[in-house]
């Protein structure tokens, strides 16, 4: 049968969200693939799978309204927000050679440094981004946690999300300021 025939035409017609959810379900396959072919620590592991499972049960479908990183941001915005995520950012003292030994928040030098911490607990880095960022996660806390609320693709998530990158770009100048006084 030549399905390119027009008297089959309408059988080889998709929509663009069935399309969009193939593509997303083969995504999902490809990292859950990856998960199990990856060395990674088992708290990192359960965050994706978290991810994937809210993605699933609730059938939302990723589109350009969901996503975290938007069109036209900037690499560095964009660099510094996934080493937020991931907890690899230079800013935190317990990466920096200089501060390995304490393991303290370079702002603070009061507690760990963890992305947790600086985003939503250091005291000398709180400013209206905090505020926006607190009031939006209560706005739509899931309970499964900061990251996984800010990374599940939620429909109406994007003020979330945005209060994130809003954050990170204020932790990030204070970080440049920082290290100009210290140049």
């Amino acid at each position: 049968m030549d399905i390119s025939h027009p008297e089959y035409a309408d059988l080889a017609v998709y929509t663009k969200k069935e399309i969009q959810l193939y593509q997303q379900k083969i995504w999902l396959e490809a990292v859950e693939n990856r998960i199990k072919h990856k060395k990674m620590s088992a708290a990192n592991e359960e965050k994706i799978h978290r991810i994937i499972h809210v993605i699933r049960s609730k059938e939302l479908l990723l589109n350009n309204h969901n996503f975290l990183f938007r069109f036209n941001s900037d690499k560095r915005t964009d660099s510094f927000t996934m080493d937020f995520i991931h907890g690899n950012s230079n800013i935190f003292g317990h990466i920096r050679e200089e501060e390995e030994a304490r393991k303290l928040c370079l702002f603070c030098n009061m507690r760990e440094s963890k992305p947790e911490h600086q985003l939503i607990e250091c005291p000398e880095v709180q400013d209206n981004s905090y505020q926006q960022l607190i009031s939006s996660w209560a706005s739509q806390h899931q309970g499964a946690g900061l990251m996984t609320d800010i990374l599940a693709p939620e429909v109406g998530n994007s003020k979330l999300q945005n209060a994130f990158v809003k954050r990170v770009k204020f932790i990030i100048e204070q970080h440049d300021s920082i290290e100009c006084l210290n140049n």
